[in-house]
């Protein structure tokens, strides 16, 4: 009895580990898309301030 028990939280504790890595994944996804928008924005206002003068 105990050894299933254990066995099953195990099996809990490694599927929490695999959602925690994926959603700390998909934090630096966005994390990453945010700051590559921000770098276009950026050079594009650096490009339009180039040719404005």
């Amino acid at each position: 009895m105990m050894e299933r028990e254990k066995r099953v939280s195990w099996k809990k504790n490694q599927m929490g580990i695999v959602h925690f890595l994926l959603r700390r994944e998909c934090m630096h996804l966005l994390l990453l898309r945010s700051l590559v928008w921000l770098l276009c924005f950026w050079v594009s206002m650096m490009g339009k301030l180039s040719t404005s003068t």
